[in-house]
């Protein structure tokens, strides 16, 4: 089955465009579809999933009580943030993911860490999609 995504304009130029994809995320124990959906973005740059700590707060996670973690970003710069396990459901596809929260996380990102292992994303602009690995 194949899960759609869009491309949006991006902050980087003019002609910049990055994929974006809908998912409804929720706490681990969570069984049932949450009605609001995030775009997200599919990064092969990023190492970790990351969503802003907003968006853990109100799924109901106590975000600090997570496994810290930093990362430097491209511009050199650290960023803190706290790993958790998350339910996503993107497509007609649930999975369970280590999902990274923080401060400084201004846009939800899908990273290779669990994502990029999980899906093959095809990044052809005239077709955009992704498909589960088996």
């Amino acid at each position: 089955m194949l899960i759609p995504y869009t491309i949006v304009p991006s902050d980087d130029g003019p002609d910049m465009y990055v994929p974006v994809v809908n998912v409804h995320i929720a706490k681990l124990e969570c069984r049932e579809r949450p009605e609001v959906f995030l775009p997200a973005i599919l990064d092969t740059g990023a190492t970790y999933s990351l969503f802003p700590a907003e968006v853990g707060w109100d799924i109901g996670l106590e975000i600090e009580a997570g496994r810290r973690q930093e990362t430097i970003l491209s511009n050199g710069q650290t960023m803190e943030f706290f790993i958790h396990t998350a339910r996503l459901w993107i497509g007609d596809f649930v999975i369970d993911l280590e999902v990274g929260f923080g401060d400084e996380v201004g846009f939800p990102v899908l990273g290779r860490v669990g994502f990029f292992q999980r899906f093959r994303v095809s990044f052809d602009h005239s077709s955009f999609e992704i498909l589960p690995r088996h």
